[in-house]
């Protein structure tokens, strides 16, 4: 088991440009030499995890900077979970698959805005599990999805929701709606049903 903090990276002179004499009190987690043999060998066959859900506003300002610098993804006032889904999809290997469970608020918001390109640009959707406004957690109200990402180009991707009441608390026997990836070229994503997908394919020159 290893410990740090796995969005930040690097040694004294990267790091002490952000945050002074206190960059070791980060625990810059440096993946090459914690798992040496795994990043010699391309990266991880799986990430999985439920990343934390915290806005940039209650972090201080030395790590903000940090994040803009390091990611590709931070937009406006976004969550550190789209530095998860970042960092989590460069682990992989050429065949590594990645799930996490996230809000999705991503899909059309603001916030998304650097990180829904970079996903569709790397055909990275496997499947989604659209949880909507049920309620995943008893202790906390957030509006969350499952979401799977692949690092095989992905032409086609499986798509789930569940609406309001519906149970989601078996998922074994989940029936997905196939889409087209290219449906997600678009500056938001909408998982509408078949013939909007279609229109919305022609309008983004699909």
């Amino acid at each position: 088991i290893q410990t740090g903090n796995s969005l930040i990276s690097g040694g004294e002179a990267e790091l002490r440009p952000y945050f002074g004499e206190a960059w070791e009190a980060k625990h810059p987690f440096n993946w090459a030499e914690r798992f040496p043999q795994v990043m010699r060998e391309g990266g991880f066959d799986v990430v999985i995890g439920n990343p934390p859900y915290i806005r940039i506003q209650t972090l201080d300002r030395n790590s903000v900077n940090y994040y803009n610098k390091a990611f590709k993804s931070p937009t406006k006032n976004y969550d550190i979970y789209l530095l998860f889904i970042e960092r989590g999809f460069s682990l992989l290997n050429s065949k590594g698959n990645l799930g996490f469970i996230l809000p999705h608020k991503f899909f059309q918001g603001e916030m998304g805005e650097n990180i829904r390109p970079h996903l569709y640009e790397n055909k990275a959707i496997n499947r989604i599990v659209d949880f909507t406004t049920n309620q995943v957690f008893e202790s906390a109200t957030t509006y969350t999805c499952l979401l799977f990402l692949s690092k095989e180009r992905n032409k086609y991707f499986l798509y789930k929701r569940f609406d309001l009441g519906d149970n989601f608390k078996d998922l074994q026997d989940v029936e997905f709606d196939e889409k087209d990836t290219a449906t997600l070229k678009g500056s938001k994503w909408n998982f509408s049903d078949d013939l909007v997908q279609k229109i919305l394919s022609k309008i983004y020159g699909h």
